[in-house]
């Protein structure tokens, strides 16, 4: 339980170390395949770095005892009766009620996509599968399947929302979002894990802006120069 509990404590501080830099560092860049990267080397480190134990060696000269001058030590038992509060058992039960609902909550966030992924019409193309459901969704994607309700949004708004979410389905966002999701069931309890998994949800977003834009651009020069 301690080990555990140390454990906690130094993937917290490592996963503080790797956002404030990010914060201080990458923050405004547009750089958003390095921040992709960084973002996720540090959640790989905050489960890593823990277990790497610096011993350091110091030596320690005797002090020799003076065995005619030692102090009496009485050998009376001494029982009490006093209760102590066990904190570290009340935080692992508290932890680990904590790391239950996660565990609950994420597993209903998996189910509800799969249901919404289930009942929607699907076809395939171009390597996507498309869901056209019927519910008030906004659009979103699932690794290959690209979810959306088409009486919702205009013709001309739809296909930009479909290169979208297409560039999210290219770049497998779904994995960065998985990785923090399990992240957040172990560390809970740490406001930076939470701030974290927004840096992350924010990157893939400018990300597949960035690529979608870029689509038009060639097409804009096209029509320009002809």
């Amino acid at each position: 339980m301690e080990a555990l509990l140390q454990y906690l404590i130094k993937s917290a501080a490592v996963l503080a170390l790797f956002f404030i830099c990010f914060k201080t560092l990458l923050s405004n860049e547009t750089f958003f395949t390095t921040k992709r990267v960084y973002l996720l080397v540090g959640v790989l480190s905050c489960f890593l770095l823990p277990f790497v134990v610096i011993t350091n060696y110091v030596t320690i000269d005797p002090i020799p005892l003076d065995w005619n001058n030692l102090p009496l030590v009485s050998q009376t038992p001494q029982t009490t009766n006093l209760t102590t509060w066990d904190w570290k058992t009340t935080l692992f039960q508290t932890y680990s009620i904590g790391v239950l609902i996660m565990v609950i909550r994420l597993l209903y966030q998996g189910y509800s996509v799969g249901r919404i992924i289930h009942s929607g019409i699907k076809h395939r193309e171009a390597g996507f599968t498309h869901v056209q459901v019927d519910q008030k969704v906004l659009p979103f994607s699932f690794f290959n399947y690209i979810v959306y309700n088409p009486r919702l949004h205009a013709a001309t708004d739809l296909d930009t929302i479909l290169k979208h979410e297409k560039e999210h389905c290219k770049q497998r966002h779904s994995l960065d979002v998985i990785a923090v999701q399990l992240f957040l069931i172990f560390q809970w309890f740490n406001p930076f894990a939470w701030l974290y998994q927004k840096e992350v949800a924010q990157n893939i977003e400018y990300a597949a802006d960035e690529a979608t834009l870029l689509e038009f651009i060639p097409k804009k020069n096209t029509s320009t120069y002809s």
